[in-house]
C-alpha cells in the first residue's frame, strides 16, 4: 500500500514521507505552525492505494495552543486623583499584563510594599481595588512589586501608587492646555512624564508640585485634540510674598507662563501645544469694572483611563468665569 497527496487546499504546507522498509507514511509540516498566527486550521487529502483499489480521505489539522510564551508586563503607575464624596467602590482596573498564549490562566501576586493593604488584588483576575483608608486628604506614595505567572513562566514589575486629594482651591487655580493630534492613551504613555518635566521647567517649580488631574478629549472640535488640566503648588518660600497667601499659582500666572514659553513646553514634552481657547470672557459678562477670569470648577469624577503603563483617575472640570475686583478697586 502506498500513500500520497492528490490535492487539498493546503497540500503545499505538508509532505508525506515514507521510510524505506516501512509500510507507514509520516505527515511532515513544510511551514511553521503557531497558534498565535492567523492560520489555526489546515485541510488536505490523503490517498491510500493498493492498485487497482484506492481511497481518499479529507484530513483536517487543527493547531492547538501550548505554553510557549511568557507573560509580558512592564513597570506601571497608578495615579489616583480623589475628590470629596467621589471615592471609587469596587475594582478600578487590572494589572496591565498580557500573555500571547490566550489559553493560559494567569496568577497575580503583590510580593512586597503592600503591608498596609492599600491595594486589594484579585489573584486570578488581576483586578485591583483601592482600600477605603486611601479616602483621606493625606497624599500617599507607595511602591510595590507585582508578580504574574502562567504556571511555568513568571515575570515581575514595579507598581507605583500615587494618591492625592483634588480640592476646589486647586481647581480654581488651574488651567487647561490643549494638545494637538493627541489621544489620552498616547499622552499617558510615555508623554505624561515629559509634559510634567516641561511644565516644571517653564513655571518654574519642582515637578512634584505639578498636579495633572484631568486628561480629556475635546469633543467640541474635529480632530484629536486633548485637554490637559493642571494646577501647580508654589514652593513654601514663595507663599506669603507680596501678601499672596495662596499655596497655588494663580491661573493668570500659569496662563502667562505657558503663553510665553509654549514653544519650550512643546519641545521638552514632544507635543504640539495649541493656543488657549478662552472665549467665555470675550462677551464681558462682569459688571462694575470687575475683571473676568476663566476658571475651572468640579464637573464629575468617573472611572480610570489607562494605557499600557499608567492607570489614571481623572477629575473632569467644567470651565466657567469669575468676576473679581482689580487691584486698587474696592
Amino acid at each position: 500500500m502506498t500513500f500520497f497527496q492528490p490535492g487539498g487546499d493546503d497540500s503545499n504546507s505538508f509532505s508525506l514521507e515514507t521510510r524505506q522498509g516501512s509500510d507507514k507514511a509520516e505527515l511532515v509540516t513544510m511551514v511553521d505552525l503557531d497558534y498565535e498566527s492567523p492560520r489555526k486550521k489546515y485541510e488536505l487529502i490523503i490517498r491510500a492505494a493498493s492498485p487497482p483499489l484506492w481511497n481518499d480521505v479529507r484530513v483536517e489539522i487543527l493547531v492547538t495552543d501550548v505554553n510557549d510564551n511568557a507573560p509580558m508586563m512592564k513597570d506601571f503607575q497608578i495615579i489616583f486623583n480623589n475628590y470629596k464624596d467621589c471615592f471609587p467602590v469596587g475594582p478600578f482596573g487590572r494589572v496591565p499584563a498580557y500573555d500571547a498564549d490566550v489559553t493560559d490562566k494567569l496568577q497575580y501576586r503583590i510580593l512586597s510594599g503592600n503591608n498596609a493593604n492599600l491595594v486589594l488584588l484579585n489573584e486570578t483576575s488581576g483586578e485591583m481595588t483601592l482600600s477605603p483608608q486611601l479616602n483621606t486628604n493625606v497624599p500617599k506614595l507607595a511602591t510595590m512589586e507585582i508578580s504574574v505567572t502562567d504556571g511555568v513562566n513568571e515575570v515581575k514589575a514595579m507598581m507605583q501608587l500615587q494618591v492625592r486629594l483634588i480640592t476646589e482651591q486647586m481647581l480654581f487655580n488651574s488651567i487647561t492646555v490643549r494638545l494637538n493630534d493627541m489621544t489620552a492613551e498616547q499622552f499617558l504613555s510615555p508623554l505624561l512624564g515629559f509634559f510634567i518635566d516641561g511644565l516644571a521647567a517653564i513655571i518654574p517649580c519642582p515637578k512634584e508640585n505639578i498636579y495633572i488631574f484631568s486628561v480629556q478629549d475635546d469633543t467640541d472640535v474635529t480632530g484629536n485634540i486633548l485637554n490637559v488640566s493642571f494646577s501647580a503648588r508654589r514652593p513654601d518660600a514663595e507663599v506669603g510674598v507680596a501678601g499672596d497667601t495662596s499655596p497655588y499659582y494663580s491661573p493668570t500666572h500659569l496662563r502667562e507662563r505657558v503663553y510665553l514659553h509654549r514653544a519650550t513646553l512643546a519641545r521638552l514634552a514632544t507635543v504640539q501645544v495649541l493656543p488657549f481657547d478662552d472665549n467665555i470672557c470675550v462677551h464681558e459678562p462682569c459688571l462694575n469694572y470687575e475683571e473676568c477670569l476663566t476658571v475651572l470648577k468640579f464637573g464629575n469624577a468617573t472611572g480610570f483611563i489607562n494605557s499600557d503603563s499608567v492607570l489614571f483617575r481623572p477629575i473632569y472640570p467644567v470651565t466657567t468665569f469669575s468676576c473679581q475686583c482689580p487691584h486698587g478697586f474696592t
